[in-house]
């Protein structure tokens, strides 16, 4: 994930006041039960709960990710993967 396209889009959506990209750049991304952790985190403030919800909703909705699968390799002494 570019992480300055990704704060450039987030800056367009009122409401959102910081976006913490927490994954780092060649991690392992598993989905969960696997997986442990979050890409990150996008911060709302506003007035009202809804609209703190809309500008998630909104930021969330314009970020995008390109993930890698990764191919599971035996070890050469286990053969676990």
């Amino acid at each position: 994930m570019n992480a300055s396209a990704a704060s450039n889009r987030r800056a367009t959506v009122t409401g959102i006041v910081d976006l913490i990209i927490t994954a780092r750049e060649h991690d392992t991304i598993a989905a969960w039960p696997e997986g442990s952790s979050y890409l990150g985190f996008l911060f709302a403030r506003a007035e009202k709960p809804e609209q703190v919800e809309k500008a998630l909703r909104e930021a969330h909705a314009l970020l995008q990710f390109q993930i890698t699968p990764t191919l599971p390799v035996g070890h050469p002494v286990t053969g676990q993967i």
